[in-house]
């Protein structure tokens, strides 16, 4: 019997056991009665499509083997890592945990810090590539020769308007904040104030000065361009500004609250009574009164928005050698006159923070504008002295790279050997520097606020170096008096 023979008689045995399945026995009832070449021609497409299968069929064969292989080899290492963790769990319980765990957790996470550092080093080659590729880099040396902030701006003025970015400014339609009520808000203002109308500008103020009013303060806003923003909000800024400078030189004129004076039995002079009968009775007076009585509500007006509105103050991180970018923001601030009274500062932003509020503005020109007096004092090593072989030995013999009393004679260059209630009153800031008490460490406990009113005679050096001390880098401090 022939392979035909032998399909006819396997379809027709299917088909008597398919009973009662229509389609199915019908085809194959219609199989089983096809001629011999069309069965022929059946099994050659069944040929074909199994040899284009067999690579398919192959990897999934070996995808078994390799399979059943791995499993083998788990099975025989089964053994011997059982064995190794009940070898380290029983020398762990001989000489402690943190003996015999200390050094592979340490070279462990050293390993993968290496391994962070080489990835972030090749994206920042790749960057820079890119870069060079397009011509970013060759514009941001423009940037980088800038000797001032208006040098600087006008660099950035001008690449803005190359790059096409200046027309981003000019259109006033962004999904971050909202253009309809800024646009509103700055024709009202200037209305208010062309027209000298003190009420009319103060019901505008009162809805414009509140923080982030209209989303003003959204960082998608201040990424786009390198120079400015919407030209729009700028404008709403400028009016806002001239608007609360008159309102300022209005409240100006308003009489100084006298206080009252009272007689032994407790009622106010005659002669301030009869002064104020007469100053009603005329209409200059009369005239004299409202304005200085607009005078008034306006000063009342300001100053309860500045209650509320908060004053502004320079916050400085930290971030080790990267502190010493807070040296360029504070001299562009310094050159607009902009630096705020309250400064802030924690680890390197510290050590800038007692630098600004230990000198007069007088006395930080000079030194911002030659810096040379700063590098002599950080050294040709910067802040962070030493081989790197040093500081290896250095932290695996005593746990921390630098003492905290060598750190602390380069800090009384910057804090003078100044209090915080000495560094107050000579030059009028309010400094501020946080640090967190070794025993709250890894606690949610707030760190420690030191200033002038709570903190007035601790030395400026030792809480600088106590913001500073980071575990491993230089080792916990006390707060000297």
């Amino acid at each position: 019997m022939n392979s035909t023979a032998q399909l006819q008689e396997f379809l027709s045995t299917v088909a008597g056991a398919a009973a009662g399945r229509a389609p199915f026995q019908e085809f194959l009832t219609k199989a089983a009665s096809a001629s011999e070449a069309q069965l022929q021609e059946f099994l050659s497409t069944l040929a074909e499509a199994a040899a284009e299968r067999a690579p398919f069929q192959e990897f999934l064969t070996n995808a078994a083997s390799a399979s059943e292989a791995l499993h083998a080899a788990m099975l025989s290492v089964r053994p011997t890592l059982l064995a190794g963790l009940a070898a380290a769990a029983i020398f762990c319980r001989l000489v402690g945990t943190h003996r015999a765990l200390r050094w592979p957790i340490f070279w462990l996470i050293s390993s993968l810090m290496a391994l962070d550092l080489v990835l972030y080093l090749l994206v920042r080659l790749v960057l820079c590539g890119m870069e060079w590729v397009v011509g970013m880099r060759r514009r941001g040396h423009v940037l980088r020769r800038s000797a001032s902030y208006e040098e600087w701006r006008g660099h950035a003025a001008t690449l803005d308007r190359a790059e096409g970015r200046e027309l981003w400014r000019q259109e006033p339609k962004a999904q971050e904040y909202d253009w309809r009520h800024c646009l509103t808000l700055t024709k009202q203002m200037a209305a208010a104030r062309s027209a000298g109308d003190a009420e009319g500008l103060m019901s505008v103020l009162h809805h414009a000065l509140k923080p982030n009013v209209g989303g003003i303060h959204e960082e998608a806003l201040y990424r786009k361009a390198r120079c400015g923003t919407k030209l729009i909000l700028e404008e709403f800024i400028a009016e806002l500004g001239e608007s609360v400078g008159a309102l300022a030189a209005l409240s100006a004129n308003a009489p100084a609250a006298a206080p009252p004076v009272f007689t032994v039995d407790g009622d106010q002079t005659a002669a301030r009574a009869a002064a104020a009968a007469a100053a009603g009775t005329t209409a200059a007076a009369g005239a004299a009164a409202a304005e200085a009585a607009a005078a008034a509500r306006a000063r009342v007006f300001l100053d309860a928005h500045l209650a509320s509105w908060g004053r502004a103050a320079l916050v400085l991180t930290g971030g080790a050698i990267c502190g010493v970018y807070h040296l360029g923001v504070v001299r562009a601030l310094l050159e607009l006159r902009m630096l705020p009274r309250v400064v802030h500062g924690t680890s390197a932003g510290a050590v800038v923070a007692a630098l600004l509020c230990t000198r007069t503005e007088a006395e930080l020109v000079p030194l911002l504008t030659n810096e040379a007096e700063l590098w002599r004092e950080m050294g040709a090593d910067g802040p962070f002295h030493g081989s790197l072989l040093w500081k290896l030995t250095q932290l695996l013999r005593h746990g921390r790279v630098y003492d905290w009393l060598d750190f602390s004679s380069h800090m009384a260059f910057f804090s003078r050997g100044m209090t915080f209630a000495e560094a107050y009153a000579h030059s009028g800031r309010v400094l501020n520097i946080s640090c967190t008490p070794l025993r709250t460490r890894g606690s949610r406990a707030p760190p420690l606020m030191l200033n002038h009113e709570f903190t007035p005679d601790v030395d400026i050096a030792s809480a600088v170096c106590a913001s500073s001390c980071v575990p491993g880098l230089i080792d916990p401090v006390y707060i000297c008096l």
